[in-house]
């Protein structure tokens, strides 16, 4: 819980997907995405593996992640996972 999974590199970019196993909108079951400077933070429920509780795909869209970006798992720390790849940005 509350653990940083990956901190994208000074000079570089990620262009992926991030996300969580669990599709579930409410608790702490979410994967946290904090910029640089601590000042903005956004929580992501789902993610490109995982499924709903009626069993339906949830789609989950790339994003790209600056240099200094934190990627760390919420209070309640579920199957978390960042598949993409890192670049010169």
């Amino acid at each position: 819980a509350n653990t940083i999974i990956y901190t994208v590199p000074e000079n570089r970019k990620f262009e992926g997907h991030v996300g969580t196993g669990y599709a579930y909108s409410g608790g702490n079951y979410a994967v946290k995405i904090r910029s640089s400077d601590g000042s903005h933070e956004v929580k992501i429920r789902s993610g490109f593996f995982a499924e709903s509780s009626q069993y339906r795909f949830n789609p989950h869209s790339p994003i790209t992640l600056l240099a200094g970006t934190i990627v760390k798992s919420d209070t309640t720390a579920g199957p978390t996972y960042i598949l993409g790849v890192e670049s010169d940005a």
